[in-house]
């Protein structure tokens, strides 16, 4: 019954004896997260949209948004450097052009560590189990239960941190004329707007 019990809390538990394998790019040491904020000027936004997602998935990136304002692109760290031609090559004018970076080895490095101590726990609650009675094998199932979770959700973290590590953060912010302020700006206050500043002026005098 116990061998019984055991083998389906495994079963409903899946990979759960196995840590998640080191990520490619780990191994050069490079923890460093890119991202890159550019204001272009274009003629056509909707078609400088296109053009930068296509571009993207051309060079094994992605978009998450996409529309005549801002297209947020994933890009590979390595494809980075060439945006910038891209972008210039074209009708677009850049504006702004920001890179910045985030080194995440402290954030991967917890998240490991993390699901590194639960497997450790979860490993001495499976060991237990082989002399607990019914009553304490049920408690060890909710146990295991909740550090499973608690597995899952830094495994979730640590495939996040090695997503932005592989994978430049690209914000595009696209405009089709240069900002300019308002010759005549209206008042909140609707009786401001009918006064005439000259006889304003003269009734102060």
């Amino acid at each position: 019954m116990k061998r019984m019990t055991l083998c389906i809390l495994l079963g409903i538990l899946p990979g759960v004896v196995t840590l998640v394998a080191q990520e490619a790019g780990e191994d050069a040491g490079d923890y460093l997260s890119y991202h890159l904020f550019v204001h272009v000027l274009a003629q056509d936004r909707e078609a400088a949209s296109v053009a930068l997602s296509e571009w993207s998935d051309e060079n094994g990136g992605y978009f998450t948004q996409r529309s005549a304002d801002n297209v947020v692109l994933r890009l590979p760290g390595e494809r980075l450097s060439s945006m910038r031609a891209f972008l210039e090559a074209g009708s677009a004018l850049i504006l702004r052009y920001e890179p910045s970076t985030v080194n995440l080895r402290r954030e991967l490095s917890e998240a490991r560590a993390a699901v590194s101590s639960r497997q450790e726990s979860l490993d001495r609650i499976l060991t237990l189990m082989g002399g607990a009675d019914i009553g304490a094998t049920l408690a060890f199932e909710r146990e295991l239960r909740s550090i499973n979770q608690e597995i899952e959700y830094y495994r979730g973290q640590e495939r996040r941190i090695v997503n932005d590590i592989r994978y430049a953060h690209v914000h595009v912010a696209l405009t089709s004329e240069q900002s300019s302020i308002p010759d005549y700006l209206p008042s909140g206050f609707p009786w401001i707007n009918d006064v005439d500043i000259y006889r304003f002026l003269e009734d102060r005098s």
